[in-house]
């Protein structure tokens, strides 16, 4: 497994391992209509602007030539941390879930 800077090129993986992360992840707490709404495309525009604006920082785990995971990290805005230089905020880390798992829980 490698991790590398994700770059405009991974915002589509990034959208996909997202929306299907939410829809397992948030099934029976949410709606089904609303998790059958989320839409790749849309997230895709969103990773897109992330990684455009260089808001976060994004780190992907490529397994066999494929985006398996991602991180996303900013620098911290808390003004109260004693290692102001050295704090990050962690926004998301998300794995792609595999296919047998997705299978035994649906």
């Amino acid at each position: 497994m490698q991790i590398l800077s994700a770059q405009i090129s991974d915002a589509r993986a990034n959208a996909e391992i997202h929306v299907h992360f939410w829809q397992q992840a948030y099934r029976d707490l949410l709606p089904d209509k609303y998790l059958a709404s989320l839409s790749i495309d849309q997230r895709e525009e969103f990773w897109l602007d992330v990684l455009a604006s260089n808001s976060s920082q994004v780190l992907i785990a490529v397994e066999n030539g494929t985006v398996a995971a991602f991180l996303s990290y900013r620098e911290s805005k808390d003004t109260q941390l004693l290692f102001k230089n050295h704090a990050t905020d962690c926004r998301q880390v998300i794995v792609r879930a595999k296919p047998c798992l997705v299978d035994k829980l649906g």
